[in-house]
């Protein structure tokens, strides 16, 4: 598993990812960041504060919701992706009983205690590594950390290469973010 924010994706097709910033809020130069690469954490998003602090490298992530406020730490276009990536066949095929997540309908994170809870708008039965019938909308929770462990495949096929309109919440500032990727084969998730 590849974790990545990139501020400095570029427009497709005429229409620029959501996350686009170019520079951050204190001059710095966006960039593609992997935050987790083959599964091992490389580094975290930084502001010149943050990265002089610990030691790390800029990664152009300091954003501020207006003039008014101060730049904090925030993503920007973030997605999942991999090296040895799968065909949607394979990863059903995988799971072959289970449940297809998809549509996400926003959710919130604690970093502190590193759960998450996504609401998705769409759930598909699998069944014998086919999509079967569909159900109502539902939500996924669970811890992070657990989570990454628990992914046994990932397809770099995206459906919307901008990725979604987001928006990222922090310290009671709103800046808008792509959020994209595959799909992700993942063992265990609570669903409900």
């Amino acid at each position: 598993v590849d974790l990545v924010d990139d501020g400095s994706l570029k427009s497709a097709g005429g229409v620029t990812p959501y996350g686009f910033i170019g520079y951050d809020d204190e001059g710095t130069p966006a960039s593609r960041t992997y935050i987790i690469k083959n599964g091992i954490l490389e580094t975290y998003l930084t502001d010149r504060s943050t990265a002089h602090d610990y030691q790390l490298n800029l990664t152009g992530n300091a954003r501020a919701m207006s003039f008014a406020f101060p730049p904090i730490v925030r993503m920007t276009n973030t997605f999942i992706t991999t090296s040895n990536p799968m065909r949607r066949e394979e990863l059903l095929e995988i799971i072959r009983n289970g449940y297809f997540l998809g549509n996400e309908n926003g959710g919130e994170t604690d970093s502190a205690q590193g759960t998450f809870n996504f609401a998705v708008q769409d759930i598909y039965e699998i069944k014998n590594g086919e999509l079967g019938k569909r159900y109502a909308a539902t939500t996924l929770a669970g811890n992070t950390l657990t989570t990454l462990k628990h992914v046994i495949g990932v397809s770099n096929e995206v459906d919307n290469p901008l990725g979604s309109i987001g928006m990222c919440g922090k310290m009671g500032q709103s800046v808008p973010v792509g959020i994209s990727g595959g799909w992700i084969a993942v063992k265990q998730v609570v669903i409900g």
